[in-house]
């Protein structure tokens, strides 16, 4: 986690450094000039900690390096990492003793003295991550076709729902039968057990045991977390909204998406993101953001606004999530736990297990119903209402009238908490963490949504970097022409892209800074080619010469086909003739014929002759 702003704290804004005299539970903080008694009110967002010890920074920043870079490599290095920090954690808490803490890490006493020592309670499993030397964990040096029948065996037996008795050695048997038949070398049983090792715990555990035993060991179980308080546990989901909603000119043009995060324990809707493109990395990252920080200085989509009413945020410590792929990715999973945000998945077809994020999603689509252009919820009750003609709102004001409905609803009295307020439950349990309880500020939200932002994958040509229809350039890109790297961006405004190179975030700025900066939603909805893919005919005239093409080949064909034919039937007959003349037994035809000359000879037919 990155170092918290906390009163008394030196911070930097707009180049100038200021002392930290006070932290409001709004997001707000009061600096206070160094060279006089000046002070004033400015969100935490957009300040940086100055007060910095560089040895401690440099040891997190080159930790959180290779956190997220080893993400996909080393799964199993992070996991080791987690479960050693949450023992260590447990011992220095007093929960445990010392034998059991050397019990728990399996280790001797001098390397849990070495892991103690390097323990940051600030950094947490992110300190105890081991730097890997060598080549990563998951290089591949097997042919294609090799990972290919690893992965198919693989996925075929995780699939049996009976136990296996010699799991792994039944499994190897089946790759080297596979292997065998397809002409390829049978892998390794050491390359096969780290394929299985990648699949995860749960495929090992699920391969020796069977599905059940596996769903019954790490199944998630209803009343596992204590939602004990405020930002204990949120949940998140995507629905497309009941409603069309036109352009400016009045055009029904689609039905934008909703990713909701809301928080247990209060009900309250923590942060949202209204978007036109599906759900997406994109739509997890900024409703994470939304959540976490207030909402002033975020545009009116994510709650935002300067007339907003939304005040509720904070870094929640554990978010329960589906199973879809934007929830899944390694990325998001490893950004959560740098954050100590635990991940928690609901089980595959168990949609209760989300059911407190869909009852609110459910309330919210009611309200919905009522806009002019509602889809509803199902066509028996849209009947024959036409949803495009009667569509009227545009995008914006869709969203400033969701803003308001959520604010409405913070206010209303919820049967789920004892007919109180959901914005009551909030304060009250605010109140319990003290008279003037702030929530952790972090130092650097910059960073911290950079971390979160979605990341896209670009060759750097000698133009710069294309994404989203336009070009990126700047000087750091000179030395990484023609390689592959990782960049991310901003879905509020695609004007500028980062690289994250030695564990930092380098601006790239659009090529043409003339262009007028677009968000990923606008892109979605107006910039990118829809009408139209490559290749597609604009003359429509040019269909018929394309099917005359069509007909002029298969005629061509037809026609090589019949001369073919007739050639050979001329050359059969030939032969038959010539059979008949001087080969057939006893000579048949002798004499009733004349002898050939030399030059009437039949002569083999050769193309080209």
């Amino acid at each position: 986690m990155l170092q918290p702003i906390i009163e008394g704290s030196l911070v930097s804004f707009e180049d100038k450094t200021y002392r930290v005299i006070a932290c409001g539970a709004d997001g707000t903080i009061t600096l206070k000039s160094q060279e006089s008694e000046h002070s004033f009110d400015v969100l935490f967002t957009q300040v940086t900690l100055a007060e910095v010890d560089e040895e401690k920074y440099q040891l997190h920043n080159d930790r959180r390096l290779i956190w997220m870079e080893q993400t996909e490599a080393n799964p199993k290095e992070l996991a080791i990492a987690s479960e050693r920090a949450k023992n260590i954690h447990d011992y220095l808490e007093g929960k445990i003793s010392r034998a059991d803490l050397l019990k728990k890490l399996d280790s001797s006493e001098t390397t849990a003295r070495r892991l103690l020592k390097r323990y940051d309670p600030e950094l947490g499993a992110v300190s105890l991550v081991r730097s890997i030397r060598g080549r990563k964990k998951n290089s591949r040096l097997l042919s294609d076709i090799q990972e290919k029948i690893m992965e198919k065996a693989i996925s075929k037996r995780l699939k049996d729902k009976t136990k296996k008795l010699e799991a792994f050695s039944s499994l190897w048997e089946y790759v080297d039968s596979l292997s065998h038949t397809m002409g390829v070398k049978t892998p390794s049983l050491n390359a096969l057990k780290r394929r299985l090792e990648s699949f995860g715990q749960k495929a090992i555990y699920s391969l020796e045991n069977g599905r059940e035993a596996m769903l019954q060991k790490f199944d998630l179980k209803p009343g596992m977390i204590d939602v004990d308080t405020i930002l204990t546990m949120v949940q998140i989901d995507h629905t497309r909204v009941d409603v069309i909603i036109c352009d400016e000119h009045g055009r029904p043009l689609m039905r934008p998406w909703l990713t909701v995060v809301i928080d247990l324990k209060s009900r309250v809707i923590l942060g949202y993101y209204l978007a036109l493109h599906p759900p997406s990395s994109v739509s997890v990252a900024m409703a994470m953001l939304s959540a976490c920080f207030p909402k002033q200085d975020f545009p009116i989509a994510l709650g935002g606004g300067q007339n907003t009413r939304h005040r509720f945020w904070g870094v929640p410590g554990t978010v329960g999530m589906d199973n879809a792929a934007e929830f899944t990715s390694p990325e998001l999973e490893a950004t959560l736990q740098y954050y100590k945000i635990i991940p928690m998945l609901r089980p595959i077809g168990k949609k209760h297990y989300g059911g407190h994020v869909e009852r609110i999603i459910g309330t919210l689509m009611g309200k919905v119903h009522l806009l002019p252009g509602t889809t509803y919820s199902n066509v028996l009750k849209k009947a024959d209402y036409d949803s495009a003609k009667h569509s009227a709102m545009t995008f914006s004001a869709f969203c400033e009238w969701f803003a308001n409905e959520v604010a409405i609803y913070h206010g209303r009295a919820h049967e789920g908490l004892n007919r109180l307020a959901p914005f009551e439950v909030w304060d009250a349990e605010m109140a319990k963490k003290g008279p003037n309880y702030v929530q952790p500020m972090p130092g650097n939200y910059k960073t911290f949504a950079l971390d979160f932002f979605p990341s896209v994958i670009r060759t750097i040509q000698p133009k710069g970097v294309e994404f989203s229809r336009s070009f990126y350039s700047s000087a750091i890109l000179r030395r990484f022409v023609g390689q592959r790297l990782s960049f991310k961006y901003n879905p509020l405004n695609l004007s500028k892209i980062w690289l994250r190179q030695d564990g930092r975030y380098h601006e790239v700025p659009y090529s043409d800074l003339t262009k007028t900066p677009i968000s990923y939603s606008e892109y979605w909805a107006f910039a990118r080619p829809r009408e139209r893919r490559p290749g597609t005919l604009v003359d429509v005239e040019l269909h018929q010469i394309r099917l005359e093409n069509y007909e002029l080949v298969e005629s061509s064909k037809a026609a090589t086909k019949r001369l073919r034919q007739n050639v050979a039937k001329k050359v059969a007959a030939a032969e038959t003739m010539s059979f008949l003349s001087y080969g057939g037994e006893g000579n048949l035809l002798q004499g009733t014929t004349k002898e050939p000359s030399t030059d009437q000879t039949r002569k083999k037919l050769k193309w080209g002759e």
